[in-house]
């Protein structure tokens, strides 16, 4: 497969992307397709001049995660072996990355406004414990952080749910979490809306304490576009995913609505 550059069927038995795929390792990342000749075990050599004391293989990597939506993504324009290295029995990689445009656009017309983020309808599903916990001992609960300074939680919400007991398919639909977001503050502390993330992590009350099921990642840059050029604007069954240690530990569900006012 290798003399005939059969790269697809070569990446069919992708350990790395199987494992990937079947949310057993880094599943949370993306990486390019390979299509050159392994980088391992090599002759400390340039060129492709293999130590066939061990299977070549495609050890040399390059992982890329995003929390970009839309239809622009993380896009590898060049992801390529660099074969005239020679002082190792790797070939190291190097890549060039087309990035998305992560600037805000706000109406020149019109004063920095604020925002209110309210989620509610918040579920879990298929929740994976540790190892050494059973399904049935889970008691999961949602804690929300934002570490921005523009970002502040409403005074009539609290940053976590109500513990929920014995499941691993929690839901809380009569709580809400409200968030303000205040863009004049931002300007003003130099804080980077376009980088701010909204971890939201799911947690198990135990005897000895709390411990993290995984985590979710909000982008509001994201949610800024999408809302930005409506008063109002909401999105129902919103769903996205817990990870911890690089493994899918779950599924998130929430609504969210964005409502807009300006800056007093």
């Amino acid at each position: 497969m290798l003399t005939k550059k059969d790269w697809s069927s070569i990446s069919e038995s992708d350990e790395l992307v199987q494992a990937m795929k079947n949310n057993d390792a880094l599943s949370a990342f993306t990486t390019p397709f390979c299509k050159f000749h392994p980088t391992y075990k090599m002759q400390r050599a340039a060129g492709i001049k293999y130590d066939y004391s061990s299977m070549p293989s495609y050890a040399d990597r390059i992982l890329v995660r995003s929390n970009q939506e839309g239809s622009r993504k993380v896009e590898a324009i060049v992801y390529e072996p660099i074969h005239q290295f020679s002082t190792s029995l790797h070939k190291p990689m190097r890549g060039l990355f087309f990035l998305p445009d992560r600037k805000i656009h706000f109406d020149p017309n019109n004063e920095p406004k604020a925002m209110i983020i309210t989620f509610t309808h918040l579920k879990g599903k298929k929740l994976r414990p540790k190892e050494d916990i059973l399904h049935s001992d889970i008691n999961p609960y949602l804690q929300f952080c934002c570490d921005a300074r523009c970002v502040k939680m409403s005074k009539s919400s609290k940053d976590r749910t109500e513990t929920t007991y014995t499941t691993d398919r929690p839901t809380w639909p009569t709580q809400t979490i409200r968030y303000k977001v205040d863009l004049s503050s931002s300007k003003r502390h130099g804080d980077e809306i376009k980088d701010t993330l909204l971890h939201i992590k799911c947690m198990n009350e135990g005897i000895r304490g709390a411990t993290v099921l995984g985590t979710a990642v909000i982008d509001l840059a994201n949610v800024i576009c999408k809302s930005v050029s409506k008063e109002e604007w909401q999105q129902r069954e919103v769903e996205t995913y817990f990870y911890r240690g690089g493994r899918q530990t779950g599924k998130l569900y929430y609504n969210i609505k964005v409502r807009w006012e300006e800056n007093e």
